[in-house]
């Protein structure tokens, strides 16, 4: 951390409330104190429940006496991502559609019509011509758009991660097709930008143990035509 840290508040009231008299923490209204540390280069930010776990951190950090810290108002945006926060539920959810709309703009993709699917069933880019030398001019372009797609995929569009994930493989030898396809792929994010990732633990049930991590994965069957490897996806779920 450096000295840009930030301390954001927040209040997450998902759970039933616990009477003054036998809580650990007088602020936490819950069975369950919570401090999360959010930590992304100098871009830092704290999400809680119980003001005793925030002022316990701050005095550790100010005990150390190497870094500056100072709170800076409610977490509502952070790396380009926008939250929202339902102090009934406890729900929180999250969209980048301000950043959407301002790389419509940058691309002059701002009067494309919206896609349904980030990328045609059949799709094949191995089927693309490559040049013996390519443009430099595309690129360019490509791996800039390339660059600011995976930032999205990698936040709440992760529905665009396969597309993406093949239109990676052509960074340094893409031609105009390729950027085509990776247009189609923004194109598509202008139809979802609205929507948000939401997480809510009292509107879900679950039958795992707690602490427990579960897998669950899934293969296409030698999808890249190139060398007949299959792709892989899998999922880790902490509960």
């Amino acid at each position: 951390m450096s000295s840009d840290d930030i301390v954001n508040h927040g209040a997450c009231v998902s759970m039933s409330n616990v009477p003054l008299a036998q809580r650990i923490y007088p602020s936490c209204l819950h069975s369950v104190a919570a401090l999360f540390i959010i930590i992304y280069v100098d871009n830092n930010a704290l999400r809680y429940n119980c003001d005793e776990l925030v002022e316990q951190f701050e005095a550790s950090i100010a005990g150390d006496a190497r870094i500056q810290l100072h709170r800076d108002g409610n977490l509502e945006w952070f790396l380009s991502v926008r939250y929202s926060f339902d102090m009934t539920t406890g729900a929180i959810g999250c969209n980048q559609e301000t950043y959407i709309d301002r790389l419509s703009r940058k691309y002059e993709l701002d009067q494309c019509n919206a896609t349904k699917l980030p990328m045609n069933p059949g799709t094949d880019l191995a089927l693309v011509p490559l040049p013996a030398k390519p443009n430099k001019r595309c690129v360019l372009a490509y791996s800039a758009l390339i660059g600011e797609l995976l930032f999205i995929a990698i936040n709440p569009a992760l529905q665009i991660s396969y597309a993406v994930s093949c239109l990676t493989r052509y960074i340094v030898a893409s031609t105009p097709a390729h950027l085509e396809v990776a247009k189609q792929v923004f194109c598509y994010l202008r139809g979802v930008k609205g929507d948000m990732i939401r997480w809510c633990a009292r509107d879900v049930s679950s039958t795992h143990a707690v602490t427990e991590v579960y897998g669950y994965a899934n293969i296409s069957f030698t999808d890249d035509s190139t060398n007949r490897k299959s792709t892989l996806a899998y999922f880790l779920r902490l509960c």
